[in-house]
């Protein structure tokens, strides 16, 4: 995830910095932000999930990464439905290259 979320927003500074970030690019940071959010939930979960009663305890540095995760995960910019608004711009994308 980080290395796609790294080549995504590495060209979109590119980008800006020329002709502009065209709509495939853009819908692409979007799917690289969503998808590292959806990551970062699952490393949380699993954390969570094994950490027995630790994360449960207040202050705990892992409840606190947890209740994080979970706002996180809640926000409209990383919401599943992105990934949907994006995919035409995407597979825009892939009917051009293949012709």
């Amino acid at each position: 995830a980080r290395a796609y979320v790294r080549e995504v927003f590495g060209a979109a500074e590119i980008a800006a910095g020329g002709d502009g970030i065209s709509d495939e690019l853009r819908a692409r940071m979007v799917q690289a932000a969503v998808t590292t959010h959806n990551v970062a939930s699952e490393v949380v979960h699993f954390c969570h999930l094994w950490s027995g009663t630790a994360s449960l305890r207040n202050p705990s540095r892992l409840g606190r990464a947890v209740r994080d995760m979970m706002a996180a995960t809640q926000h409209l910019l990383v919401d599943q439905k992105m990934l949907v608004d994006v995919a035409p711009a995407i597979v825009a994308s892939w009917a051009v290259s293949s012709t």
